[in-house]
């Protein structure tokens, strides 16, 4: 179809192709004619080295040469100019670019094409450096990968670095860029809550080789560094360790940080009066975790130990527990206040709370609490009805008790209890599930619980829910591949496993994975050492052997 220009003349499709493909052929001829040195009105010096080119063809691909050429300054009646102030190599490939309008970008030189294409306002060539920018975040170059997004505003790579960064920080912390970073960035960093680390005395680590790299001017930040450091989760002796640090001596403010946490550790009796602290652990939702089979039954023994790599795609045989256990879900020194089974277990912080279950009489409608301070369960308000086999979920600091029966019904109901309030805080019904199950798995993943599997009374099941807690609905999604009632449901690395279980008519040992971005199901590799119900869990790689 023919178009309207502005001076009402008509301009086929084609003809405007042909130009555009007249205008490429037309740069590459200059290009040709510049590398014969032909017609050249212009050479540029730069660290010892000449680049002639023509100046139409500068002026018209860069901004920066054109207000050079075109605005009256001395250099547009020079035939040399001198740029000694940019990197030679960086500046010929530059040069090429205004010729071919290509550019071959490397993790090598994309800083350096980044800075001087910014200088001579290349905004084309900006917007290519951006993209490429976030597909090479590695430990060497992540901080000049968020300079660069912070400097430009630009918040797909500010993202994209800041992932890596909180994933890789332990290997990161230890790079003299990370030394050289200045106050502000630190503290950004530092108060993460997903910084992936095995221990808080990492980030205690990372803080103190900061301060110490530059002492004498960095004193007066410490306190404010040392103030994102979790130090009353720290450790005991890597507190006293830092006891024998300068800044401990210098720095009144550094000290009382210390000496706080120092007392919360060691007089945990007086915890009630001291002023809050952060005990809080940091947990990295991007790191894919290493899923661990335990007990239950099996081709082995019932105290085999197996773990599912989700980068290797396979189960691998792990060392075996000292004695068997079967049907079995959390483990703790302290004993349980009452005899119970098939209870839901949710863990809010450093908080385990062990809700119903059956005592092999009847269902249960208490609740047992446990903290590693406390070093004994304490009861809780109970549930308001009794529930053998349902399961749990945490979003926040609410815990969702889904389903579950009492010998005579299986329930569709789901009680929710706010852990974030008073201790006397009652359980609270939730929203209805779609349909009554019991003996089914559950897990959070990106603030959404989802429920597969379990048994509603007739039959097996392979459906699959989530819920959504914004809108507080559930939601049908694909259903399993295989009905599993007794299924063990995880999440890690933005997808769900659902592993073992029993069909109606055996155990199984197989596992299917759920992409949430296809709504599928489809079968991983199957257990080596378990089949049926099995106990599960997720534990994050070592912050010192991960990198993505």
């Amino acid at each position: 179809m023919p178009m309207l220009n502005n001076d009402e003349t008509f301009i086929h499709e084609e003809y405007d192709n042909e130009v555009l493909t007249f205008g490429a052929r037309a740069f590459g001829e200059f290009n040709q004619i510049r590398q014969l040195g032909k017609l050249c009105d212009i050479t540029i010096i730069s660290n010892g080295r000449q680049f002639n080119a023509h100046k139409i063809v500068l002026a018209a691909s860069i901004p920066y040469f054109y207000t050079m050429f075109t605005c009256g300054l001395d250099e547009s009646k020079q035939t040399k100019i001198n740029l000694d102030s940019h990197d030679a190599d960086v500046l010929e490939i530059i040069i090429n670019y205004a010729y071919t309008g290509k550019i071959k970008l490397t993790p090598e030189n994309i800083f350096t094409i980044t800075n001087l294409a910014s200088y001579m306002q290349i905004n084309d060539l900006i917007y290519r450096c951006q993209e490429f920018l976030p597909t090479i975040c590695s430990i060497n170059n992540i901080f000049k990968v968020l300079e660069i997004g912070v400097i430009y505003d630009n918040q797909r790579i500010i993202e994209c670095a800041n992932r890596f960064l909180k994933v890789n920080f332990y290997s990161a912390s230890h790079t003299d860029e990370f030394l050289k970073l200045n106050v502000e960035s630190v503290c950004a960093i530092l108060k993460n809550d997903e910084l992936h680390v095995d221990h808080e005395d990492q980030i205690l680590d990372a803080a103190m080789r900061w301060i110490n790299y530059d002492f004498d001017e960095r004193c007066k930040h410490a306190p404010k560094v040392l103030g994102h450091v979790r130090l009353a989760i720290v450790g005991l002796q890597p507190l006293i360790e830092t006891m024998s640090e300068p800044i401990y001596r210098k720095s009144p403010q550094c000290r009382k940080l210390v000496d706080a946490a120092l007392k919360y550790l060691q007089v945990p009796h007086e915890r009630v009066i001291m002023p809050p602290l952060n005990t809080e652990r940091r947990r990295c939702a991007d790191v894919p975790g290493v899923i661990y089979a335990l007990g239950g039954l099996g081709t082995s023994s019932n105290s085999a130990v197996e773990f599912y790599d989700p980068l290797a795609n396979q189960w691998i045989p792990s060392t075996e527990m000292p004695s068997l256990r079967a049907r079995f879900g959390v483990a703790v020194k302290p004993d349980l206040l009452f005899q119970r089974s098939a209870m839901a277990t949710a863990v809010v912080k450093d908080t385990i709370y062990v809700c119903g279950g059956y005592n092999g009489t009847d269902s249960l409608s208490s609740v047992e609490v446990y903290r590693p301070d406390w070093r004994c369960w304490n009861t809780h308000p109970s549930l308001a009805i009794e529930r053998c086999a349902a399961a749990a979920a945490v979003i926040d600091e609410q815990i969702f008790v889904i389903g579950g029966h009492n010998s005579a019904a299986i329930y569709n109901s789901v009680e929710v209890l706010d852990t974030s309030k008073s201790v006397t805080t009652p359980w609270q019904f939730g929203k209805q599930l779609l349909s009554p199950r019991c003996r089914h798995g559950a897990t959070t993943m990106g603030g959404q619980i989802y429920i597969a599997g379990g048994y509603d009374g007739s039959q097996f099941l392979n459906t699959v829910n989530m819920y959504d807690s914004e809108k507080d609905q559930w939601y049908p999604l694909a259903p399993m591949n295989m009905c599993r009632s007794r299924v063990s449901l995880v999440a890690t690395d933005d997808k769900l496993y659902a592993i073992g279980g029993h069909d109606g008519k055996s155990n199984i040992c197989s596992m299917e994975i759920y992409d949430s971005r296809e709504d599928r199901w489809h079968f991983g590799p199957s257990m080596k050492l378990h089949e049926g119900g099995v106990a599960v869990g997720v534990i994050p790689v070592s912050s010192t052997v991960i990198t993505r």
